[in-house]
């Protein structure tokens, strides 16, 4: 019994963890910006007030947990969301790295194994290329050719009976649950190493408020190439609340999927539709609208909107809502996915723009130049 209780508080301070850590994400008031064309851009963030706290040029990557970071080939930078700069590393262009929860990775050829930094720039005894999710990463046991997940401090995820869960293939965790495979079928586990999906699905994606893409018959590889009809979405006990039916199936919101969809005669594709499976209405998007999907996070929606085009004409992009409204016409050359605070950016006549619901085009260098707060990496001052 107390065994049973000291498992349980285990897992709630986990939970609560995890609580802080989305919050810590939900409350990030500050919002990335390009300025300048295609090709010649500097970047940086501003406050909730538009003040600018962060100038610099290269790659600025999405917030997590308060941190962003900057890359200029192999020269990382951590910041955080109010602009102050905590440290550098260095990390080979070429290879994995990632960030996450306070933890920033390297890795390197020449190293047998990541180099992870926790946020005050000391080197932890962390040896993963993977992000830290909900406090754990995936580590790999070469004696047995097998993944796992260890926690920050150390210690390794395992089962009631105390053994290590050991599988072929480790997803990471996203709010309590992780998708897991052996033998090309996949199933997922919770923080307690319990699978709570069986392993009987060719394929599983996109886990995110509880559901995961998934399909019975068809493979990554299909799900890639959006060949076969064959693929719905379940929740954490496995049960189907969008029937394995279409082309496209990802949860966006609580309560909405996005799904390409079919005739209903199964037969040819009829193009994209919003689904609300807790009130069961549907909402069909026009046939010339091509939603685009995120390559490298692949990501439909952002925020409950989307990047598009038309199918006529796909070499200009605008932004969509979960509820078919058009909130930007396709004017755009480039719209890059995951705005902060509602601030799209986007490349309008070889021009790095913003873009809000509710302001329209704002042209960043009319205000962030002026009201610039913090040090300048352009000019040294």
């Amino acid at each position: 019994m107390k065994k049973t209780n000291l498992i349980l508080i285990v897992l709630v301070l986990l939970l609560l963890s995890c609580k802080n850590i989305k919050s810590a994400d939900a409350d990030n008031k500050a919002s990335r910006f390009k300025v300048g064309t295609s090709t010649e851009y500097d970047v940086g963030f501003f406050d909730e007030n538009k003040q600018v706290v962060f100038l610099s040029e290269g790659i600025l990557y999405p917030f997590k947990n308060g941190y962003t970071v900057l890359q200029n080939e192999e020269n990382m930078t951590v910041i955080t969301s109010q602009g102050k700069v905590l440290f550098e590393y260095k990390t080979d262009p070429a290879m994995y790295w990632s960030y996450g929860e306070g933890f920033f990775s390297s890795y390197w050829t020449n190293e047998d194994h990541a180099v992870v930094y926790d946020s005050n720039g000391k080197r932890t005894k962390i040896q993963t290329s993977r992000p830290v999710k909900n406090g754990f990463y995936v580590a790999y046991n070469a004696d047995n050719k097998k993944m796992y997940y260890k926690s920050i401090n150390g210690q390794e995820l395992r089962q009631q009976n105390k053994e290590i869960y050991y599988s072929e293939f480790c997803d990471d965790f996203y709010e309590g649950f992780a998708i897991v495979g052996s033998n090309e079928q996949y199933g997922i586990i919770d923080l307690s190493a319990e699978e709570v999906v069986e392993k009987k699905f060719l394929f599983l994606g996109n886990l995110k408020y509880g559901y995961a893409t998934a399909s019975k018959e068809c493979g990554r590889e299909v799900y890639k190439n959006k060949t076969k009809p064959l693929f719905g979405v379940i929740d954490m006990n496995g049960t189907w609340i969008v029937a394995p039916n279409y082309y496209e199936a990802m949860v966006i919101s609580p309560d909405k999927v996005v799904i390409k969809s079919t005739s209903f005669d199964n037969q040819r594709d009829c193009g994209w539709s919003i689904y609300n499976f807790s009130t069961g209405a549907i909402s069909i998007l026009k046939k010339n609208i091509d939603l685009q999907i995120d390559c490298e996070s692949n990501e439909i929606f952002f925020d409950e909107a989307a990047i598009f085009c038309f199918t006529d004409s796909c070499d200009k992009y605008g932004i969509i809502s979960s509820n078919g409204n058009i909130l930007l016409e396709p004017i755009c050359s480039k719209i890059e996915p995951f705005p902060d605070n509602g601030f799209w950016r986007v490349l309008v006549d070889n021009k790095w723009m913003l873009f809000k619901e509710d302001e329209g085009l704002i042209n960043p260098e009319e205000y962030l130049y002026g009201n610039y707060l913090g040090h300048n990496f352009l000019t040294g001052k």
